[in-house]
């Protein structure tokens, strides 16, 4: 969140007739009669969900578009994970809850519904935003691909050579004869087993090929037949713009091509460096076909030509064409869109580097760190990547308010942020790597790291703290300037009294990594072999989170309420509320390194490839209206502790909301965050009656209040934040 700076200063001092406000804890500015009050509304445990990369950062695997092209038409996109989002325009909204976490790798529609296929012989079918799984499914088998040629006939295809039909109301196993001798003979194959299928294309529900190891499939309405069949090669998709006119596509650049007399490998302009997964053909002179670094090569009817890739660090694995317009979709959350001329990236990403840490001094305001000196700051808004003057990797992160902040890393690097940037120390008082940091205060910092290394920062500058270690320290955590625990290799756990560190006995034997305090005499640390210690005020005890999670980062708002981050696969977050440990879908199977909570209700994860995740309860004001749906009353109306406001109008030409009567007080905890360019966004305007009145511990952002005819703002409780703010009388 931007509080004043000096500059900002000077723009409101420049405003005739109002009055700044730049207040960090609000006193009692007056009363009335008749204040309304704060509604009580129950808070929401909130759920996670993506904050960068944007739709969401998941590899997508399949495509499939109904009634026209994207973005006019309805697409479906499927992947990792278990997701599935759709289009509305150019926006896509992800599935709330996934019926799977299973990977899904093919989606395909009919009119009236969809199916996914994926990991384990998975379906999923559905529209909208209902989808559910398939019960009673024939196999186990993984599934890659799916055609529907018809509403009631579809076909998936998948590993072990394995074939489903689906005929309007059930799924059916296809028993398929032994592999024969190729009657094309192409190239010889050596394979004896049972192929794994990858590909399939229907022209209509009696004319389908299939693709795969070594092999392609035909079905002409009676049995499915070996065509042809390749020595050690996979060909991972196939598509017939017409009968006797089929391409395929696959390992190292190969393109294969059917005339309707014999399959022949086309050279001509391909590249044979990196694997094609899809491709699709408009007619038999009009192809595209996507693969890994972004590529995309075209067909024009005489030779395969490479495009300009406008996402090339990423594999493209989805592919949906209709209109002269394709999208293709990918690694990491990857979309890209072909308007009939160009190839456009529709992926909103700062960055693909690996994050190892994060901190946020409010619900509002974070900022992210990894590696090469990424930097990553969020507003409440986006996520955005920031100069940074280090390229070494950064670990930790520590923020004890909005405008001052530290982050450490690699050879002993240290790096400052005090509201204009962030600048290296230039006397680090170490070249040992540092692990992690943590501040009691603006005044009162530790950072630890290898070879037992302690280094202290006291207001004015960092220095070297002997310690009693000499093995790696891994996590520190200090509630207060007077109490610091750090913990590390071996079980190892320092505690630090405000004058000595000294070594405490410890339950654990194997790494620990990540340790928070919410209070001086209750901690939680988390590290190898799936363990979770807890502090009590007088001893350590352990227990066990579940298995292969592999936790590295904790973070604990409340001595009833913990969140844990980790690098498991299946399980990478996992929740502690009043005494049970749980497992929380994170939505991705992606690594996550750092997990922070400025707040009961709010938390951020961060991780592999910027990853980054929230568990936030936010609601957006869409209308300038003073009440209904969308509205600033009825978000107020129904802001639970903690809620955070976030404003979105409509019309972006009217950004002021005019009230008509009083609003409900904030709750305690409510923030009202508007974005800040140069001044607020939002105007706030009354009409006879009393301003704003806080509750405590609420932020108010980005908005300038007018024409109220009490106090434009004022607090029945202190310990609020406001900062970019303007009120006139």
């Amino acid at each position: 969140m931007p509080y004043f700076h000096a500059t900002e200063r000077h723009y409101f001092a420049r405003i005739s007739g109002f009055l700044l406000i730049v207040l960090f804890n609000l006193i009692f500015l007056g009363a009335w009669d008749q204040q309304p009050v704060a509604i009580a509304v129950t808070p929401v445990e909130p759920s996670w969900s993506w904050q960068h990369p944007l739709p969401q950062g998941n590899n997508i695997y399949g495509l499939s578009c109904v009634n026209g092209s994207y973005p006019a038409g309805n697409c479906y996109a499927v992947g990792e994970s278990g997701l599935i989002m759709s289009n509305s325009g150019e926006s896509w909204r992800l599935l709330a809850v996934s019926p799977t976490g299973k990977t899904l790798h093919s989606v395909a529609c009919t009119v009236a519904i969809c199916f996914a296929v994926g990991q384990d012989g998975v379906i999923v079918s559905g529209t909208g935003s209902k989808w559910s799984l398939v019960p009673n499914l024939p196999g186990t088998n993984t599934l890659n691909a799916i055609a529907c040629p018809a509403d009631n006939r579809c076909y998936a295809v998948g590993d072990a050579k394995t074939i489903l039909t689906w005929d309007g109301s059930s799924w059916a196993q296809v028993s398929l004869p032994a592999l024969p001798v190729s009657p094309t003979k192409i190239v010889p194959s050596h394979h004896t087993g049972t192929p794994d299928l990858y590909g399939i294309t229907c022209l209509n529900v009696n004319s389908c090929y299939v693709s795969g190891f070594e092999v392609i499939l035909s079905f002409q309405g009676a049995t499915w037949d070996t065509v042809a069949q390749f020595d050690e090669l996979a060909l991972f998709n196939i598509n017939c713009p017409a009968a006797g006119e089929c391409w395929a596509v696959g390992g190292s650049g190969s393109i294969w091509h059917f005339d309707g007399i014999g399959w022949q490998e086309f050279q001509a302009g391909v590249d044979p460096t990196g694997t094609l997964y899809n491709l699709y053909c408009f007619s038999a002179t009009s192809c595209y076909a996507v693969g890994t670094n972004g590529r995309l090569v075209s067909f024009d009817g005489n030779n395969w030509q490479s495009a300009t890739s406008a996402i090339s660090e990423r594999t493209l694995h989805g592919l949906v064409c209709s209109n002269s317009k394709c999208l293709a979709a990918g690694e990491r959350g990857a979309l890209v869109y072909f308007d009939g001329t160009n190839w456009t990236s529709l992926t909103a990403s700062q960055s693909d580097k690996n994050l190892h840490a994060i901190a946020c001094p409010n619900p509002i305001t974070c900022f992210a760190a990894g590696d090469n000196g990424t930097l990553m700051a969020y507003d409440g808004y986006d996520w955005n990547l920031l100069i940074s003057t280090t390229g070494v990797t950064l670990t930790s992160l520590a923020c004890p308010t909005v405008n001052r902040c530290f982050a450490v890393g690699e050879n002993g690097t240290i790096l400052s942020y005090s509201g204009q940037g962030w600048k290296i120390y230039p006397t680090s008082p170490t070249f040992d790597s540092l692990h992690a940091v943590s501040c009691a205060n603006t005044r009162a910092c530790f950072a630890v790291g290898e070879n037992g290394t302690i280094v202290k920062y006291d207001g004015t500058g960092w220095s070297k703290v002997n310690s009693l270690a000499s093995s790696s320290l891994e996590g520190i955590s200090c509630p207060a300037s007077n109490r610091c625990f750090v913990v590390g290799q071996g079980g190892l756990i320092l505690a630090y009294d405000g004058q000595n560190w000294t070594q405490v006995g410890s339950p654990a034997s194997s790494w620990l990594y990540g340790i928070d305090c919410p209070t001086i005499s209750n901690c939680f640390a988390v590290g190898g072999s799936n363990v979770v210690l807890n502090y009590n005020g007088n001893a350590w005890s352990s227990s066990s989170l579940p298995a292969n999670s592999y936790p590295v980062s904790i973070s604990c708002p409340a001595v009833t309420r913990c969140f844990v981050a980790g690098q498991g696969q299946d399980i990478n977050l996992i929740s502690y509320i009043d005494g049970i440990w749980s497992i929380s879908n994170s939505g991705t199977s992606n690594q996550l390194d750092a997990i922070n909570c400025p707040g009961i209700y709010a938390c951020y994860a961060a991780g592999q490839s910027a990853t980054i995740l929230a568990r936030i309860n936010s609601t957006t004001v869409t209308s300038a209206e003073d009440s209904g749906p969308g509205t600033l009353r009825d978000a107020l109306a129904n802001a639970a502790e903690t809620q955070i406001i976030l404003f979105k109008l409509s019309s972006d030409t009217n950004n002021t909301i005019k009230l008509s009567s009083k609003l409900s007080n904030l709750s305690n905890g409510v923030i009202f965050n508007a974005k800040c360019h140069n001044g607020p966004s939002i105007t706030l305007q009354g009409a006879g009656s009393s301003g704003i009145v806080l509750n405590g511990n609420n932020i108010i952002n980005g908005l300038r209040i007018k024409g109220f005819s009490g106090p434009q703002i004022s607090a029945s409780n202190g310990n609020s934040q406001l900062s970019c703010l303007a009120v006139e009388k």
